[in-house]
């Protein structure tokens, strides 16, 4: 099974945040177990590197690419991709990139804790970690 995984539940992960940190990361366990096959989309990397570079050092912060880096595929983003991801029906830029990105790679599912992002018209259904826990947990 492909999954991507939406930046807002990588974040929860790495950086704990309460009270989504225990479902992120039970996600992102799975695909480091190689129980799924999880992705990140590139840009999602850098955003991920900024928020997390905030609250710890420089080499802690590397590390920590280099981990999801290990555990999950990489997604290129290209012009396509950018513009597909304008004619989606999804108000948010970003989620409409991961969305056509996910499309892309024959994503089964994008795991995203952003409310708007599930309730979206998207070509890959958008499921909550809660959701997608309990369905394949």
């Amino acid at each position: 099974m492909r999954v991507v995984f939406d930046t807002n539940v990588v974040i929860d992960a790495v950086a704990s945040r309460q009270p989504f940190c225990r479902e992120a990361e039970a996600t992102l366990l799975m695909a480091s177990e190689k129980k799924i096959d999880g992705y990140l989309t590139a840009n999602s990397i850098t955003d991920i590197f900024y928020v997390i570079r905030r609250s710890l050092p420089e080499l802690e912060a590397r590390e920590v690419i280099r981990s999801l880096l290990y555990s999950l595929g990489v997604i290129e983003v290209g012009g396509a991709d950018c513009w597909q991801a304008l004619n989606l029906q999804i108000d948010d830029f970003e989620d409409a990139l991961v969305a056509s990105c996910a499309e892309k790679i024959g994503a089964d599912y994008i795991i995203s804790r952003d409310d708007d992002f599930t309730r979206a018209i998207s070509p890959v259904q958008v499921i909550s970690p809660s959701e997608f826990l309990s369905k394949n947990g």
